[in-house]
């Protein structure tokens, strides 16, 4: 026989396993009746295969080729409501158990579904294949609670694997119980002992404040926290008692993170648990002590410790950093909307009643920038002018600080040059090349209004790219450095009366040694400025949703919500030129400055349609619109 086929139950599951023997390609007509109406849903991938009717199946398979499924059911029953995790496991004696053999393997068949589930794992679009636990790091042993951190490889069907963090606990008997009471969400797996009549549970130890606080304390007694085939050494920095006080501090999660975990410590410390790891300094750790030392003036957190991974010829990980918590009335971000809330119903009661449209500036931004804004922006916008301003002249404080170490390589100007103009251009391709076929595989689950823009810029490839090739058609002046290179509204708290810039990790989505780079600090200023589009846009989508913006009004608010964000813009940028005008970072005529600054808003615009596709597809229409205007408004 040169197809195996058969099924078996295994911890409650139905397995089906197809296997062919030969060196050949080998095609199979299974007799599979006995299980008519299951669907087999493949283990690794957790692709839905046909559904098994009473005719024999049909499969085809490589040479030595083989398939583990799931037989499920969409029609079964659905199971009763309970706050208990579906998910068991047996192990003989210690959850340790779960680290090694057998039952680590049965532990990492079912991560692939709490991974999905998790806010900060970036892999959701992606197609499965299968985790490795690669390292276990003790953390907590016996005493009250055990905890351990897992460094987990995450394989994927196409593309390139990655490392996640996971923090993960142990509890039996009452504290099980109280663990899935208290924190259903983070419950992993149920775990069973044999032998003993107490279930346990292994769970996200992040949930467990008691996880946190020893998380802060190995810092302050600098622990070493042996793994398997490493250690995690726990460094504070000469600030960090200072920083950190004598008071007991009491430790929650923060519930604003994606990408990162971040834990707050009172009113004195935030640490930021970095959930991708890349091998490598992180470019936030990194940036954060240059700007602590060389310039301690700019509005930044400085940092007060953080925890590496380290092991024998590898190069290290940063897996925490640990930052002064800075009082602050939230982001940003929120400070913006609030703003735009009162603008859109300054708006809606006066100018849209009389069904006025905005009428915008037919001048470039850059132009714009020289200009007082007029009475009506000013009126309509109150002290938010003022304000975008402010947060342009600490960006550019922000890029001066950067570029002032002209003795260290890592952080040193380098000049424009011929070659990194077409490397640019390259890149700014090579996302094009990665957004469209996202963007036309996701079409048909789009809202039909975003889909007849994806339909649009799809037929537009072609102006996008010749867009992006003004780029090399002249010699570019300027320098590039080390920047944010993740900079928008989030990035950014504010304090009631000015800004604090946070958070220089870079584009999450990114390899750690791309957002190393040097780069024009134009790209960072696109970024902020693609983040005032997105506020525009989010503030009318938000009013048109509650029903504040009627349908049929939609079409002229957008004309208000586009005249926000052009003297917006406008305001951030005169912040900032102001404040570059005796740095010669920025290329040195205006048709120059023109370009790459479009150019970085385009690039900005068709990464977030990538980000929103793998992430918040209803969000998609927000770039979208974005790179069909700046289309628009270079035609």
């Amino acid at each position: 026989r040169k197809v195996l086929a058969f099924v078996r139950k295994y911890e409650g599951q139905t397995i089906l396993v197809i296997a062919n023997l030969s060196r050949f390609a080998q095609y199979a007509e299974l007799d599979m009746s006995q299980y008519k109406g299951a669907i087999p849903m493949e283990l690794f991938g957790r692709a839905p295969f046909p559904r098994i009717g009473e005719l024999p199946y049909l499969i085809t398979l490589g040479p030595h080729a083989f398939y583990w499924f799931e037989l499920t059911r969409d029609d079964a029953p659905a199971a009763p409501a309970s706050d208990s995790p579906t998910k068991l496991l047996t192990i003989t004696r210690d959850w340790d158990e779960l680290f090694t053999g057998h039952s680590q393997s049965r532990f990492e068949a079912i991560l692939p579904d709490y991974l999905a589930t998790r806010r900060w794992f970036g892999g959701k679009a992606r197609t499965l294949q299968g985790c490795e636990i690669d390292e276990v790091i003790e953390v907590a042993k016996g005493g009250d609670f055990e905890a351990r951190i897992l460094i987990v490889k995450v394989d994927y069907v196409e593309g390139e694997p990655e490392n996640y963090q996971l923090l993960v606990g142990f509890a039996t008997g009452e504290k099980a119980d109280r663990a899935i009471a208290d924190w259903p969400d983070s419950i992993i797996a149920r775990v069973q002992i044999q032998g003993s009549d107490q279930p346990g549970v292994i769970y996200e130890a992040t949930a467990n404040r008691d996880f946190l606080r020893l998380l802060l304390s190995a810092v302050e007694r600098r622990r070493r926290l042996k793994g398997t085939h490493g250690a995690v050494a726990t460094i504070p920095t000469e600030m960090f008692r200072r920083l950190r006080g004598r008071e007991p501090l009491e430790a929650s999660v923060a519930r604003t993170d994606q990408s990162n975990t971040s834990i707050v410590y009172g009113d004195k410390l935030i640490m930021k648990l970095v959930r991708r790891l890349d091998l490598g300094l992180n470019p936030d750790l990194e940036i954060g002590r240059f700007l602590n030392e060389r310039a301690p003036h700019v509005s930044t957190p400085r940092v007060a410790g953080y925890y590496e991974y380290q092991r024998k010829g590898s190069p290290p990980i940063t897996m925490a950093i640990i930052n002064e918590f800075l009082p602050n009335e939230g982001d940003a971000w929120s400070y913006t909307i609030d703003n735009l809330t009162d603008y859109m119903e300054r708006v809606l009661s006066t100018y849209a009643a009389e069904g006025r449209e905005a009428i915008l500036p037919d001048a470039s931004l850059l132009t714009l920038t020289s200009q007082e804004a007029p009475q009506l922006a000013c009126d309509l916008m109150g002290p938010y002018l003022q304000s975008a301003e402010l947060l342009g002249k600490r960006t550019g404080e922000l890029h001066a600080a950067l570029a002032s170490a002209p003795d260290d390589p890592a952080f040193a100007p380098e000049p424009f040059t011929p070659f990194y103009q077409r490397s640019v251009y390259q890149g700014m391709r090579g996302q094009v090349s990665q957004m469209m076929p996202l963007l036309k595989k996701c079409r048909d689950t789009l809202r039909e209004d975003t889909r007849e823009m994806a339909d649009t810029l799809l037929a537009r490839e072609q102006d996008l790219l010749k867009r992006f090739h003004r780029i090399v058609e002249q010699r570019l002046s300027g320098f590039r450095i080390r920047a944010h290179s993740d900079y928008h509204l989030g990035q950014v708290l504010f304090t009631g009366k000015d800004f604090v810039i946070i958070d220089f990790e870079g584009e999450p989505a990114r390899p750690l040694s791309e957002r190393r780079l040097k780069r024009s600090p134009l790209r960072d200023v696109a970024g902020m400025l693609r983040s005032f589009h997105y506020a525009a846009y989010s503030a009318l989508f938000n009013q048109s949703e509650v029903g504040m913006v009627r349908p049929e009004q939609f079409h002229l608010m957008e004309t208000w919500a586009r005249y926000w964000y052009g003297w917006a813009s406008a305001a951030f940028m005169r912040g900032y030129l102001g404040e570059m005008k005796t740095v010669p970072l920025l290329p040195q005529t205006p048709e120059e400055l023109e370009v790459l600054l479009n150019a970085h808003l385009l690039e900005k615009a068709v990464y977030e349609v990538t980000y929103e596709l793998n992430n918040r597809p209803d969000w998609a229409r927000i770039p979208l619109t974005g790179i069909l205007q700046l289309l628009e408004d270079g035609d």
